[in-house]
């Protein structure tokens, strides 16, 4: 038999061996790549879950708050990239306008929680003076940055919330900032609505009329109403909160669309109706966005 060759039906060890460590090299391989899968999976499941209870532990880990929106209005470069430093360290989110014609723009389509307007860009007082007189941000909590106590004085009677005086530090920003923030937040609950789908029963006068919510927040709701009504006329409302009990209680027409959508401003609730309607956008709140 010549070398080198084997006898028919048996394999070559050479051949058979070098096969072998080929397959247990690509199962390696292959269990290396499972274990930093699994491995993978299981970290994005502790941070998916990281509003439960943690059994290893005990402890109760507590998810944040959904993060604060700030328009900075501001051309100062120094003053601004302090200002950003502490959003920053805030956690917050930040939206930038130049001058006060593009924060007008901004401002009317968009909700903001709160507006730190630098006083030495032109028009900063009117800017103030407009957004308390707008619609979209008029409760928004703004933060005015000044040279002296004259501008203070100006600030604040045009309706800044807080005053910071130069040389801004980024210490001095966030303390500003953090000192406000359950201002914010509480704002926040207040006006950001959440869709909600029940069924409303609401007395104008003497007449009952049924009505469909179409969205819920802490100060007021929209609600589908055949029924015509007009702008200020009060309503007496009751509905059931979903793991919330019944909420009872008095308000107003804010608005009316072409769509058949009224708002109705919340101004009296009963009894222990506007803890549980809190409680509830408390725990709203604190949902990841995608369960919203």
């Amino acid at each position: 038999m010549t070398r080198g060759t084997c006898r028919p039906g048996r394999e070559n060890p050479k051949v058979h061996g070098t096969r072998w460590t080929k397959v247990t090299i690509c199962l390696a391989e292959k269990c290396l790549q499972i274990r930093a899968l699994l491995k993978r999976k299981l970290h994005s499941f502790h941070y998916t879950t990281s509003g439960s209870r943690d059994r290893t532990r005990g402890d109760s880990i507590q998810p944040q708050e959904q993060s604060l929106e700030f328009l900075v209005v501001c051309n100062d470069y120094p003053v601004f990239r302090t200002i950003t430093g502490s959003i920053q360290k805030l956690k917050g989110r930040m939206n930038c306008a130049p001058s006060t014609v593009s924060a007008l723009d901004y401002v009317s389509r968009r909700k903001i929680d709160g507006i730190i307007i630098d006083l030495g860009i032109e028009g900063a007082l009117e800017l103030v003076d407009g957004v308390r007189k707008g619609n979209s941000n008029r409760f928004s909590v703004v933060f005015a940055c000044v040279n002296n106590p004259e501008e203070a004085t100006s600030a604040i009677q045009a309706g800044a919330n807080f005053v910071v005086h130069r040389p801004l530090t980024e210490d001095k920003m966030f303390q500003t900032l953090n000192a406000a923030a359950s201002m914010m937040s509480a704002e926040r609950r207040r006006y950001f609505r959440y869709p909600m789908i029940v069924p409303v029963a609401l007395k104008f006068g003497g007449g009952e009329v049924r009505a469909t919510m179409s969205n819920l927040s802490e100060g007021g709701m929209a609600v589908w109403c055949l029924s015509e009504k007009r702008i200020g006329s009060d309503v007496n409302f009751s509905f059931e909160l979903p793991f919330g009990g019944i909420i009872h209680g008095k308000g107003e027409v804010a608005w009316i669309n072409a769509e058949g959508l009224i708002g109705i401003k919340f101004h009296i609730l009963h009894e222990s109706a506007y803890a549980s309607l809190s409680q509830w956008v408390k725990r709203r709140e604190l949902e990841p966005a995608s369960g919203k």
